[in-house]
């Protein structure tokens, strides 16, 4: 499973409402979760295979995505497993219509999980996409952990 901080598995009470603050943070760790080497190689590896998840989302595809949000959601108040992102994609959907920066930063997640078409997109690396969308504490931190520029 991807290594996650010890700061994102201290769950938060559920069944609280996400606010648009706590949907950012939660964007944020879920970049970086998804950002994380073992998770890109996994990810390298299942579009190699079975092409990226644009063109077809496979089941594998989703269990993939799903062990990130697993780590990272019950922090933010949903429960692990696809009802827990189901929970979390409605509440979310709110901010998807009102904030442009969340719509962006749902749209950089989705970019750097194959889920969006770019064709110029080939070989980014998660720093390239943090980059791009001119997220620069994301920079900043994929840059403390050494994470590839190539």
């Amino acid at each position: 499973a991807p290594e996650v901080p010890a700061a994102m598995a201290a769950a938060k009470a559920p069944g609280k409402k996400l606010t648009l603050e706590a949907a950012f943070e939660m964007q944020k760790d879920l970049f970086l979760a998804f950002s994380a080497k073992e998770f890109q190689g996994e990810l390298q590896r299942l579009e190699d295979r079975l092409g990226k998840a644009h063109q077809k989302t496979t089941g594998e595809h989703v269990n993939l995505f799903q062990k990130v949000q697993d780590a990272v959601l019950p922090k933010y108040g949903f429960q692990e497993g696809r009802r827990g992102v189901m929970e979390m994609m409605t509440q979310c959907n709110a901010f998807f219509n009102k904030s442009t920066e969340f719509k962006e930063n749902t749209m950089m997640i989705d970019q750097l999980l194959g889920l969006k078409p770019e064709g110029q997109d080939e070989g980014r690396t998660p720093l390239h996409v943090a980059a791009f969308w001119g997220k620069e504490e994301i920079v900043t931190t994929l840059l403390s952990r050494k994470s590839s520029v190539n």
